[in-house]
């Protein structure tokens, strides 16, 4: 079975075809940013604060969040594991599609709408709402999967530095972001992906890509110390 992660192997299909094939075919994975500690601590405190207010909304963004968060706690935290997060499989094309989310919300105690965490260096533009919006369609498609109802959309909460030049401190500011999330698009970028695995043919180098070049570069030097 293919393990392919809703946020970080979708995006990575979408920015390039061969990468994306080779991250599963070859031994020489596309190289990956180091993790950032700042992003990781400062998500951990947000789920923290979250945490606080189960059955509720937090009061800084009562007027931006429809319904109030999942009361179950464990749930939740299995929710936010890619380990143990929500999950759909399909044994014919030998993929799973895994998803972990921030948090999420239920409206009358039914629709369940994902809430995803982005931590960014400034206030956030039309691009970085734009690169939630496939990650949330899947969030959406996986709830649908597990049984879930949903009202197909999703929030996008940014957090970013802003400077209190009065306080002399830093402060993280939250804007929340609704986006509408489409299930079908999200079912078909998955199954596109999964059929792509099932080649034994390398898709075609992008000439756009710069990784495509970096992954040229380092077989040539392999080869050369054959």
């Amino acid at each position: 079975m293919y393990l392919i992660t809703a946020d970080r192997d979708l995006r990575l299909y979408k920015e390039c075809e061969r990468c994306f094939w080779l991250n599963y075919k070859s031994r020489l994975p596309r190289p990956l940013p180091p993790p950032s500690l700042f992003e990781e601590a400062s998500r951990h405190k947000l789920h923290e604060y979250f945490d606080k207010y189960r059955g509720q909304r937090p009061p800084d963004m009562t007027g931006d969040l429809e319904g109030v968060l999942v009361k179950d706690t464990e749930l939740i935290g299995h929710w936010r594991s890619w380990h143990k997060g929500l999950r759909h499989s399909d044994s014919v094309m030998s993929a799973v599609l895994c998803g972990a989310l921030d948090d999420c919300l239920v409206q009358d105690e039914e629709y369940y709408t994902p809430i995803v965490f982005r931590l960014v260096p400034k206030e956030p533009h039309e691009n970085d709402v734009k690169d939630c919006e496939a990650f949330l369609d899947s969030l959406t498609y996986l709830l649908t999967a597990n049984g879930y109802k949903t009202l197909e959309f999703g929030y996008a909460i940014f957090c970013y530095p802003e400077s209190v030049a009065q306080h002399h401190s830093l402060l993280l500011k939250k804007k929340v972001v609704r986006i509408d999330s489409d299930v079908m698009r999200a079912e078909k970028l998955f199954y596109a992906a999964a059929e792509l695995l099932r080649r034994r043919a390398c898709p075609e180098e992008d000439a756009t890509c710069p990784d495509c070049a970096w992954f040229n570069a380092r077989v040539n030097f392999e080869e050369s110390k054959k």
